[in-house]
């Protein structure tokens, strides 16, 4: 890729959103406005970008007004939405395959940048803010999210994934320069297990870590090191 706003472009990219169902790697393009959808192939490489599926087109080409920060797909029941989190709100958009078309079934504002991932054992959204809260919400069959906990807190978390086999919940910490591990023991409650790294430029340092990635099939977690100007994939 390179900076611009054509396919494989990006202004400023920030969270990016793997979907092992159907092998697409979503990149919240910021200053675009936009989520590129790109389709890879078992080796991990780029294999179409225009061969779209109508969900992923519908995706690519939707009209978002500000910019974005991360994207998830999520499915409740037989319903599939994707939720995006924009400069000061989240959207759940449904996704309705029979007329191949994206509405907003809900939408959460916010006072900051927030990023989101999705629990898919207990069906739970956690959605993190630059001012250092993280809040559980549940989404029911219509789109609806219902808050069911809030944690505040003095760090600024920027990123966030869950491992559905291991049940941790990773939280990347901008201001401290660390990632922070949290067991997950059930819908609304979590158990603070550590922290990992510290501020540095060294292997398993970081300088405001960004977006959170896990790859459960080969235990890998990848940080975006951001002042770092790297990629940091450390093994799980």
């Amino acid at each position: 890729g390179s900076q611009g706003s054509g396919k494989l472009q990006f202004k400023s990219p920030r969270q990016v959103y793997y979907h092992s169902p159907n092998n697409t790697l979503y990149v919240a393009d910021c200053d675009n406005k936009r989520v590129q959808c790109i389709q890879m192939n078992d080796n991990g490489e780029v294999e179409m970008v225009s061969d779209l599926s109508a969900r992923e087109k519908a995706i690519a080409t939707y009209n978002f007004t500000k910019s974005v920060w991360a994207v998830s797909i999520i499915t409740v029941g037989t319903e599939e939405f994707v939720l995006v989190c924009l400069y000061g709100s989240v959207q759940c958009l449904r996704w309705n395959s029979a007329n191949h078309s994206l509405s907003v079934a809900s939408t959460l504002s916010f006072s900051s940048e927030s990023n989101v991932c999705w629990n898919a054992r207990y069906n739970v959204i956690y959605i993190t803010q630059y001012d250092g809260a993280l809040k559980i919400y549940e989404l029911s069959n219509d789109g609806l999210l219902t808050e069911l906990a809030s944690f505040e807190s003095n760090l600024c978390c920027s990123g966030l994934a869950y491992d559905n086999d291991r049940q941790v919940l990773i939280l990347s910490d901008k201001l401290n320069h660390v990632l922070r591990l949290y067991e997950v023991v059930d819908k609304t409650t979590l158990r603070e297990m550590g922290v990992f790294g510290s501020e540095g430029s060294g292997p398993g340092q970081f300088y405001s870590p960004y977006g959170v990635v896990i790859d459960e099939l080969r235990n890998l977690v990848f940080v975006t090191d951001v002042n770092n100007n790297r990629v940091q994939i450390l093994r799980w």
